[in-house]
């Protein structure tokens, strides 16, 4: 997979940022000749870790002692990717103020939605492992990417919980 969205397009661009897009390879699939679950997944987390660094959370910072740490992941598998298949994800900022980094994924082929993740991240300091606020430059990225993401539509999948009927 290669990234697509550059810092400066996810930083004055108000659409979703593409962070990874190239197609299929073979040993993402599982015996049933589609990508495997634990590839959706990973994708989202390095998707998640990508949008870190494009906030700012570069290695620097980490080894100043800041990070993101994810509090909650919520994965829905819609429909299938196959062998060879392009697809790409897109993640959206839902919320980024304080310590709360809250986005939306989707990993699509053309426009069908293949998976979607829901995400929490909290911003902690590496000494304390616990929340606290970002600082500047990435509360400045965190506070231009929610106003840039504002006005995007919004899923009816977002805040689904796991239900069986």
């Amino acid at each position: 997979m290669q990234r697509v969205s550059t810092t400066a397009e996810v930083l004055s661009q108000p659409h979703p940022a593409i962070s990874f897009a190239g197609p299929v390879p073979q040993d993402w699939a599982d015996f049933n000749g589609h990508m495997t679950e634990w590839r959706y997944l990973k994708m989202f987390a390095d998707s998640s870790e990508w949008l870190m660094a494009v906030l700012g959370c570069d290695p620097a910072y980490i080894d100043a002692g800041h990070s993101f740490f994810t509090a909650e992941t919520h994965v829905c598998h819609l429909d299938e990717a196959r062998v060879g298949e392009h697809v790409h994800c897109a993640v959206t900022c839902l919320r980024a103020s304080g310590k709360i980094l809250y986005i939306w994924q989707e990993i699509c082929a053309g426009d069908r939605v293949l998976a979607t993740a829901e995400q929490v991240l909290i911003h902690v300091s590496l000494a304390s492992r616990k929340g606290a606020a970002p600082l500047s430059p990435v509360a400045d990225n965190m506070a231009q990417l929610q106003a840039l993401h504002a006005d995007l539509p919004r899923s009816d999948r977002l805040g689904r919980a796991i239900r069986v009927k």
